[in-house]
């Protein structure tokens, strides 16, 4: 969903009967600077990508959240971290297997259990 989506659900929101909440699960609290010059962030890897993009979320958020748009909506924004959810059971090969020995023991110091 796109930023201008998101402002076209705001309405439809704010008429709902119950409580309105917008979940992301994403990589909040991994905001980056900013750059002016470069605000699509053209050029950048991964790893770079990140940290400017999640602060443009964040700044979205933040202006869907101001009192003239939706003060009763709420907007939750979480980063789940890692998580043994089996996504990778069915791949196949010599790579998925490596990377699996690899990183099989970091994993289990990082995963969060799920309930």
């Amino acid at each position: 969903m796109d930023s201008g989506q998101a402002v076209g659900l705001v309405p439809q929101l704010r008429r709902a009967l119950m409580h309105s909440r917008v979940v992301t699960v994403d990589v909040g609290g991994k905001e980056g600077k900013i750059s002016t010059d470069n605000f699509r962030a053209n050029n950048l890897d991964t790893l770079s990508f990140r940290g400017p993009m999640t602060s443009l979320i964040s700044v979205a958020l933040q202006r869907l959240t101001t009192e003239d748009n939706a003060p009763e909506v709420s907007f939750i924004r979480g980063y789940p971290g890692f998580g043994k959810t089996g996504l990778s059971r069915e791949l196949t090969g010599i790579g998925p297997a490596l990377a699996e020995a690899i990183f099989a023991s970091l994993i289990a110091l990082l995963y969060i259990p799920i309930e």
